[in-house]
């Protein structure tokens, strides 16, 4: 789930299945991925640099910065995520448990929003968005175990992509503190 509601509106801030629970602390460390500034609580969030897979093909990775609640991230390299078991012979990473990460992608958004209007409806529904006065486009991608939500911004000539993963059920683990990470992005 996307609440960016201190940025400006959010069309899916009332989206069901955000995780409950962890009290956010006020010592924020700061963070930045190029020109993209943000915070967040290290007591409560797991901070990890993982390749996540880009839309519309899967096949292509990025450097991304995620967010992992504290309790969820001593399962990684365990046969359990959050959602439930991994695959026979896998274990748990940080790209696949739930939480927010952000990526900078090199190319304007104009070459991620045509990509995927061409794969669509074969992905998902693109959805307009608007983030701290930026217009930006979103998608939710439903699996088996969990939702992801892709969601597209400009970001000086390149591309700011916030990517959440979420279940239906909640998981009861550091909702405040992520969200406090989706706040405090500055564009």
């Amino acid at each position: 789930m996307l609440i960016l509601a201190a940025c400006g509106s959010d069309p899916v801030a009332d989206q069901p299945g955000t995780p409950a629970g962890v009290q956010s602390s006020t010592n924020l460390s700061n963070g930045a991925l190029g020109t993209v500034r943000y915070k967040y609580d290290p007591a409560a969030l797991t901070r990890a640099e993982v390749d996540l897979v880009l839309p519309p093909d899967f096949e292509q990775t990025v450097f991304a910065i995620k967010f992992i609640p504290a309790p969820l991230a001593s399962r990684l390299g365990g046969a359990y995520c959050s959602f439930g078991r991994v695959a026979q012979g896998q274990e748990c990473t940080a790209r696949s448990e739930i939480g927010f990460a952000i990526a900078l992608l090199e190319r304007p958004i104009a070459d991620y929003t045509t990509a995927l209007a061409q794969a669509s409806p074969s992905i998902a529904t693109l959805e307009p968005v608007m983030v701290d006065g930026q217009e930006g486009m979103s998608f939710v991608l439903d699996s088996e175990f969990a939702h992801t939500r892709y969601t597209y911004l400009p970001s000086g000539g390149r591309t700011l992509l916030l990517v959440d993963r979420y279940t239906d059920g909640g998981i009861d683990a550091g909702t405040e503190a992520l969200d406090q990470v989706r706040r405090s992005i500055d564009l």
